[in-house]
């Protein structure tokens, strides 16, 4: 992919001239398009070092799964392309290496831009959420909204919005807790599944899971996590505990490539308990140990 080639002809399409509506443009196309990579926090320091390490190429982009300072280091490639002056600054947050990219303009000032902390506005991208990482240096009176609409960020239904239809599913009287649990997680899948041109990979797909359950129940659902590094396969575990039952949902990549959020058999669980690695899965309770 010659993505330098495509943020040209998007950006031409679009009719974006002024350096902040460039930007913000490809802060949030970038967004789009990669995922932070889940290898990251499993391997040994040596491999994520390497990880670290690797460079891309934005005119051959072949990896869509990178890491923060990989990320990073192409943001500002391609913002220097378009004549805009960047560096990527490195900080240490909670005993592990971050990074960042600050951006200096001609006419608004420096600019930080933190698409993978704590992996918010990566996720928030693609589920067209308010993007809260992007923020000038000093206090300014120039707000996104415009450039926002401009460009088209949210198009379709807002995440906002489908959160506050649900919601109000929810809201009926007669509705017993399990029923309520089971709308729930129908429609957190409502929302995951939704065709997106985007790249929802496995972080940013569990990250808004966690977050849109919370959102809706106030609870933090304990999940599982399997894995096999050799073929690159990661795969998160959902048991929903109701009355009488468990239901399975799972969120894991289809042969399409795709993220799905969907309900499982048993079967399918046990299947990753004898064939995948797991850091978690003394957390998973079946229903046949029930």
């Amino acid at each position: 992919m010659n993505l330098l080639k495509q943020m040209q002809e998007e950006i031409s399409s679009l009719k974006l001239t002024d350096e902040l509506e460039i930007i913000r443009y490809l802060y949030i196309r970038i967004g789009q398009i990669f995922d932070y990579d889940p290898r990251f926090d499993i391997v040994e320091k040596l491999e994520k070092e390497e990880l670290a390490k690797k460079r891309i190429n934005i005119e051959n982009v072949e990896e869509f799964e990178i890491v923060c300072e990989t990320l990073n280091y192409l943001f500002v490639d391609l913002l220097k392309a378009f004549g805009i002056e960047a560096k990527v600054l490195k900080s240490n947050i909670a005993k592990f290496q971050h990074s960042l990219v600050e951006i200096t303009t001609k006419n608004y000032g420096v600019l930080f831009a933190d698409l993978m902390l704590g992996l918010y506005d990566l996720s928030a991208i693609k589920l067209g959420k308010e993007i809260i990482n992007m923020r000038f240096s000093k206090p300014t009176n120039v707000f996104f909204d415009q450039i926002d609409k401009k460009i088209k960020y949210k198009q379709k239904m807002t995440f906002e919005e489908a959160i506050c239809l649900i919601k109000k599913e929810l809201s009926h009287n007669n509705l017993s807790c399990d029923e309520i649990l089971q709308k729930v997680f129908k429609g957190v899948a409502d929302i995951i599944n939704f065709p997106r041109k985007c790249f929802i990979g496995y972080c940013s797909g569990t990250n808004s899971i966690f977050e849109i359950l919370l959102e809706l129940t106030g609870r933090k659902f304990i999940s599982t996590q399997f894995y096999n590094l050799e073929n690159n396969e990661f795969v998160e575990v959902y048991p929903l505990e109701l009355s009488n039952q468990i239901l399975y949902y799972v969120y894991e990549k289809g042969m399409d490539g795709t993220f799905y959020f969907h309900q499982v058999e048993e079967e399918k669980i046990i299947d990753y308990l004898e064939h995948c690695h797991s850091q978690n899965s003394y957390n998973l309770k079946l229903a046949k140990n029930k």
